[in-house]
């Protein structure tokens, strides 16, 4: 099956924990699909599946963030 990314239509942004002084991120994201039916899934899902995705992103501390082994463990959880 073909893939086809999915353009999630707002960006994340959340407050990051485990430093001293407040951060704000933001992360904008794609969906990675393999298939026409599993795009138009994603699409009508959307709402669910960026309510997931920010929960996971603001459980992340300030370190996971710098590091870019944090930043892959990030990914792949969400």
């Amino acid at each position: 099956a073909p893939i086809a990314y999915v353009n999630l239509p707002q960006a994340f942004v959340f407050n990051v924990t485990g430093d001293s002084r407040d951060r704000l991120v933001q992360i904008k994201a794609q969906l990675m699909v393999r298939g026409a039916e599993n795009e138009e899934l994603a699409r009508y899902h959307s709402p669910l599946i960026e309510s997931s995705m920010l929960s996971t992103f603001a459980s992340a501390t300030v370190d996971q963030l710098r590091s870019p082994t944090g930043r892959v463990e990030l990914r792949d959880r969400a």
